[in-house]
């Protein structure tokens, strides 16, 4: 919803989640707009009844470990989850994305930066853990095996419910299939750049904390 605001300026406002703020799109914001992006229109028409009554309110931006302790100033009981993800699965989408001319991903962000990041990443990740910080690890590959999303639930504090259940369902039987279909193959060098570079230490620790 705020991407630009968060990773460009680094600002971070309580306004941001108001309803009347959240519900004024402007292209200072994002570039993921209503009235450019059916999808986002067809997601807010929906949010939008529900949000004056919603006990949780969340909201998607990679890379945002940077602002996190800004945003607990401005939300003190805000919580976070982290998405933890296999190396080579990462480098393969970034690489495969900057290969892409019809893609407008960056051409330098290809296996090695991937690699990069997610060290990054992963290292920023463990020592907010250590520091206490409420964040949730969630394995990216077992979470739609497992269990349904209940940790998910427990972390957030709050109960099922049908839309959640057809959520979770829906997204399960998306990766799923995506997993049945030919994966991309590797560039060149990238198994072996990551047995080089990548943090498997961290990356373990953390696998461990979302058990």
């Amino acid at each position: 919803r705020y991407k630009y605001p968060f990773t460009r300026e680094k600002v971070v406002q309580h306004e941001f989640f108001a309803f009347d703020r959240f519900f004024d799109f402007r292209d200072s914001d994002t570039n993921l707009l209503p009235k450019l992006d059916p999808v986002a229109a067809k997601l807010y028409e929906a949010m939008k009844p529900k949000y004056p009554s919603a006990t949780v309110v969340g909201d998607k931006v990679p890379h945002l470990l940077h602002l996190i302790r800004p945003l607990r100033k401005a939300f003190p009981a805000s919580r976070f989850i982290y998405l933890l993800r296999d190396v080579n699965e990462v480098a393969s989408s970034w690489h495969s994305r900057a290969m892409n001319p019809k893609d407008r991903w960056p051409v330098e962000n290809d296996y090695r930066k991937a690699v990069e990041m997610w060290n990054t990443m992963n290292a920023g990740a463990l020592a907010l853990v250590k520091d206490g910080l409420p964040m949730l690890v969630v394995n990216y590959n077992s979470f739609f095996w497992g269990d349904k999303g209940e940790r998910l639930l427990r972390f957030l504090e709050v109960e099922s419910h049908p839309e959640f259940s057809d959520g979770y369902r829906a997204a399960s039987d998306q990766y799923v299939s995506g997993r049945s279909r030919p994966a991309a193959p590797p560039a060149d060098g990238q198994r072996e750049y990551a047995g080089r570079n990548a943090d498997y230490a961290t990356y373990e620790l953390l696998l461990k904390l979302s058990d």
